[in-house]
């Protein structure tokens, strides 16, 4: 696969590509938004939460680390949203991985505590495949896991499922006849998530949320995974089912 970031739009997922067929799997958003972050006031709980997103950062520095065959996207945004709020995402290919493994840690004030951690988010091309009725969105929902034809659902539309409740499995995938598009956190622990996709007038913008409450610093300690297939099947994704 193909990864592109974009800086203007704050290291937001630009392009991935599968080389084997050229499909391309990301839609350009109108707000791109890589995170979104949700903070309370410490000993204020029932107060309102503070919403700030990879937009909002007042600087941002990247650079690429290598070791051996592996490359590492590293994106440094600063003030994020109010002084002091700083984050660090990653996001590592390699030609012997097949996934792109993401990461992120962050350092904020004392006098916040961190409630929300959405990442990463991107937005899907919906139609995924060429015609809208060939394409499936799955994700490892208990029940209703299988959505058909996605692109076909109204804006605004939401499809969800978090753990602990019906996310049984830790993934998702859109799914079209040429290829598809996977998406996994590899968190062995089982810390409170969700996997939510929602239907937008871009595409299918997906992302995965935390749970937390925690204070600085904070780091997510898996992998949030996603890469491309081929030989995909959606009639498939109705069989797993």
């Amino acid at each position: 696969l193909t990864l592109v970031l974009s800086k203007d739009g704050y290291g937001a997922l630009y392009s991935l590509v599968d080389t084997q067929t050229g499909l391309e799997c990301i839609a350009p958003q109108g707000r791109p938004a890589l995170f979104a972050l949700a903070f309370s006031a410490k000993g204020q709980p029932t107060a309102p939460l503070t919403r700030v997103e990879a937009s909002q950062a007042a600087t941002l520095r990247t650079r690429v680390e290598r070791r051996g065959e592996a490359a590492t996207a590293v994106l440094e945004y600063g003030d994020v949203g109010q002084p002091g709020v700083n984050v660090v995402c990653t996001a590592t290919v390699s030609p012997a991985d097949p996934l792109v493994r993401w990461r992120l840690s962050l350092t904020f004030p004392d006098t916040l505590v961190l409630e929300e951690v959405q990442y990463p988010q991107y937005s899907l091309r919906a139609p995924l495949g060429e015609r809208v009725e060939d394409d499936a969105l799955v994700i490892g929902a208990t029940k209703g896991g299988v959505v058909r034809a996605p692109a076909s659902l109204k804006t605004g539309t939401r499809v969800s499922a978090a753990q602990p409740g019906t996310l049984a499995a830790q993934f998702g995938c859109l799914v079209a006849p040429r290829a598809g598009f996977y998406m996994a956190a590899y968190d062995a622990t089982g810390y409170p998530k969700r996997l939510l996709v929602v239907r937008t007038a871009d595409g299918l913008v997906a992302s995965w949320t935390q749970n937390c409450f925690a204070g600085s610093p904070f780091a997510l300690d898996y992998d949030l995974v996603l890469t491309t297939f081929t030989g995909a099947d959606p009639q498939a994704a109705t069989d797993w089912r």
